[in-house]
């Protein structure tokens, strides 16, 4: 048996399966509109275990909002990280600081913290990392509150 973490990029499903989880994906997909993806695996059943301790994020049955803290436990992207991948994609800022720094956190840093939107969290890591020149700080400001402004304008 496995214990199964899918998401649908807002929600989490905990599951438990006897079967392949990219079988059990595979099922839950056909009922989603949404594209589905396995974020954690687990040998065992830990089923009980992991909605005990999200039972505070629970929204119907076996799912839970993706939280900051379901995103930290499963390594699952934030919203600031996956704005900074649709940045990327678009070339949206070529040649300034807000696309080097989000070229660098989506390709270059392995250790960036992918599933927080604290800016006090990216710019601590920015500092107690190898990146923490100017030019990065800089990028991340700017594309911290570009962000924010996106978040404002999409209300």
């Amino acid at each position: 048996m496995q214990t199964y973490f899918i998401s649908n990029g807002t929600h989490v499903k905990i599951g438990r399966t006897y079967k392949p989880v990219e079988k059990r994906l595979a099922a839950l997909q056909t009922a989603s509109h949404l594209p589905l993806e396995i974020l954690l695996i687990f040998d065992g059943d830990r089923e009980k275990e992991f909605h005990l301790k999200f039972d505070a994020h629970r929204t119907s049955g076996e799912w839970f909002l993706l939280s900051p803290e379901l995103r930290e436990f499963t390594g699952a992207p934030g919203p600031f990280f996956l704005w900074l991948v649709n940045q990327v994609s678009r070339h949206v800022h070529p040649n300034d600081f807000v696309s080097d720094f989000a070229h660098d956190a989506v390709l270059g840093d392995t250790c960036f913290p992918k599933h927080s939107t604290e800016y006090s969290a990216l710019r601590n890591h920015l500092v107690y990392s190898h990146t923490s020149c100017r030019a990065a700080r800089v990028g991340l400001a700017r594309a911290y509150r570009q962000w924010q402004l996106s978040i404002r304008r999409a209300r």
